[in-house]
């Protein structure tokens, strides 16, 4: 009876609800307009139940809802825990015959009790609106309790993570705002801490670490997934049980040890004073870093660390000492330490003492092997067959593999629009593991060693869709590329499996120029399923083949059964054509449009128009809409709204091209 007497105090609970009870309102009405009374006008539309479909509560008002979920639990630690922050108020209440221990447990009870009402009234309501209306026939209530569940673990983590970092900062303002820099934190630097090695580990894709962990480092970035994945991580969400246990347990300790003193002051507790300055400057140099680093030289770089790094180092030694006036040795001569640390620490990863760019897993550790120009497959967990185990194909990936590491080609610019530049190489471990390497290279420096891939059959039967052509299909969709608007739908039977066929031959038949050209493109190829169960295609992204200007049996067909004008850009769509010559080239990759508008801004004097249909033609053939040379052409239409754009590479210029140009 004395225990339960010291730890539960109705006096508290009933100050609280009277002083904080408005937190626990506001948050049942926004949950209850986020939920139920969105399910209410959802049933009522006919048109949005047509277009929308609802798996789960989180498919309905998501964003209010995930608003609500980490805002007001964030509010409810920082005003139950107010009195802490105010030297008045810690005063006063410290002096009553209550205990620390016993003060924390009822503030702690109260905002538990705020946060877990609301949540649960919501789910009543929004239990009885799947009961009253059939839209929601497929929200089971099981999927209600998920909601109940997630909702409350995550209000309450939120809760007590606020109350934690209440303990080791004076300022409510600051613990507002620290609150949910934490929370963001872990995903943030590993992103910036990511994108910084990119500079330094030749070989290391940040992309593919950054898409694969951030989720799991940020609760708020977790949940914001909610509304378009259809099985909620519930043993992810648990794991947030355990952390919110943990940071009550230790916020109780904190707020034991806490001198009262300190409020008012920015950190609290003197050993976490040097963490949070050094974090600062830490967070800042690498904020800078990848900044600065746009500019694309390593001076930039160096300078963004420097500069970056010493601004949060000022900015963070003014916080702690409440005041601008830190001009002196002492501060210069830590910052210089912090400085030849982190020199040190590029220099060891620069060094690659650890041997992450050489490292080739050997022949009998690897169970499959993935190559491609993206990441994103590795990321998307829907992608279950990416990867390839055929011992002939791991032999070559390998080989390409062991090519680069050898000879270290020099990377070209990660921010190159030209996507051939990218190589992504990804191995399944026997024990396990993945490991990723992603190189941006210019193709002559591995065109040898790609064409050995690139023109195999598993390669191709995975990146251009060979096992969906031998589905049952319904229709074929055939979309031009560019801005006029033209699409061909083949539905009859025999002539989708003959297309199937053709697309099966040209596949197999390219070459590695023809995979690698940019912008060679009439259109693409997209594969509508049969309606069938079992067929594999249904409830999938819908595979899309690129129509390559090489195609040459499929434009044949198309043309002879009368598709064919109706499929791509044809000379009959072009009202003319302007050459335009910049002599000398142009320097790197270019998109032809900004090179039109560039030499409008100095008169054009150079430019040539073409009415010729063959000439016409043989620009649309040949042209690729990106890439680096010395003719640019552009197709008027014959609506006049809408133009082409494109360029012809170097050496690769057609006779007619410079024929018209030269006779004007």
């Amino acid at each position: 009876m004395k225990l339960k007497t010291s730890l539960f105090n109705p006096g508290i609970q009933k100050q609280n609800m009277k002083q904080h009870g408005w937190i626990s309102l506001i948050y049942l009405i926004g949950l209850l307009f986020s939920v139920p009374l969105q399910m209410v006008l959802y049933a009522a539309d006919e048109n949005r139940t047509q277009y929308q479909h609802v798996e789960h509560l989180f498919n309905i008002g998501f964003p209010l809802q995930l608003l609500m979920s980490f805002i007001i639990p964030i509010i409810a630690g920082i005003f139950l825990f107010r009195y802490l922050q105010t030297k008045s108020a810690a005063d006063m209440i410290h002096s009553l015959p209550i205990k620390r221990g016993t003060l924390y447990v009822n503030h702690v009870i109260s905002g538990a009790v705020m946060l877990m009402i609301p949540v649960w009234l919501t789910a009543i309501a929004a239990s009885m609106a799947v009961n009253a209306y059939s839209v929601f026939e497929f929200i089971s209530v099981a999927d209600v309790w998920i909601w109940t569940i997630v909702m409350t673990i995550m209000s309450l983590f939120y809760f007590c993570f606020s109350v934690f970092i209440g303990m080791m900062t004076g300022m409510s303002v600051a613990q507002g705002i620290l609150t949910f820099i934490i929370l963001m934190l872990p995903a943030g630097l590993f992103v910036l801490i990511s994108t910084n090695l990119n500079y330094y580990l030749y070989g290391f894709s940040n992309e593919y670490y950054t898409g694969e962990t951030i989720t799991r480092w940020a609760p708020i970035v977790m949940m914001s997934e909610f509304n378009h994945t259809p099985d909620i991580p519930v043993g992810r969400v648990l794991i947030y049980l355990f952390l919110t246990v943990l940071f009550g347990a230790v916020g109780y300790i904190l707020y034991k040890i806490r001198q009262i003193e300190t409020a008012g002051q920015a950190i609290t507790f003197q050993p976490l004073r040097p963490i949070f300055k050094y974090g600062v400057t830490i967070c800042t140099m690498l904020l800078g870093g990848v900044y600065f680093e746009q500019y694309g030289t390593i001076e930039w770089l160096v300078f963004g660390y420097i500069f970056a790094s010493l601004l949060g180092y000022l900015i963070a030694e003014m916080i702690l000492q409440k005041t601008w006036r830190i001009w002196n040795g002492k501060t210069f001569i830590h910052y210089a330490g912090y400085a030849g640390m982190m020199v040190i620490l590029a220099f060891v990863i620069n060094m690659d003492v650890l041997g992450y760019e050489s490292n080739v897993p050997d022949d009998n550790q690897i169970e499959s092997v993935y190559f491609g120009n993206d990441v994103y497959p590795l990321t998307n967990s829907e992608n279950t067959d990416i990867y390839i185990s055929d011992e002939s194909y791991i032999k070559n990936v390998k080989e390409l593999h062991e090519y680069i590491v050898q000879t270290k080609p020099e990377q070209v610019d990660a921010h190159t629009p030209y996507g051939n530049n990218r190589y992504v190489i990804a191995y399944q471990l026997e024990n396990g593991s993945t490991l990723v390497r992603q190189y941006e290279l210019p193709i002559e420096a591995v065109e040898e060693k790609l064409a050995g891939i690139m023109e195999s059959e598993p390669y191709k039967r995975m990146q251009y869709h060979v096992n969906d052509l031998d589905q049952e299909l319904d229709n074929i969709v055939i979309t031009a590329s560019g801005p006029i608007q033209k699409n061909v739908t083949i539905s009859n039977t025999e002539e989708i499996q003959e297309l199937q066929q053709i697309l099966k031959y040209e596949i197999s038949s390219m070459k590695l120029n023809e995979m690698t050209a940019a912008g060679m493109n009439w259109g693409h190829i997209l594969l509508e399923p049969a309606a069938q169960e079992e067929n594999p295609l249904l409830n999938q992204p819908q595979p899309d083949i690129p129509w390559k200007k090489s195609f040459h049996e499929l434009e044949q067909w198309l043309d002879e059964k009368g598709y064919l004008e109706q499929a791509r850009v044809m000379p009959e769509d072009i009202n003319a054509l302007e050459i335009l010559r910049v002599p000398g080239g142009t320097r790197g990759i270019t998109y032809p449009d900004q090179v039109f508008r560039e030499q409008n801004e100095q008169g054009m004097e150079q430019l040539v128009k073409v009415k010729d249909t063959e000439v016409i033609e043989e620009a649309l053939e040949q042209y690729r809409n990106i890439g680096e040379g010395e003719y640019f052409v552009r197709f008027l239409t014959n609506n006049r709204r809408t133009e082409l754009y494109g360029v012809f590479p170097e050496n690769q210029v057609p006779d007619k091209i410079i024929s018209a140009y030269n006779n004007e």
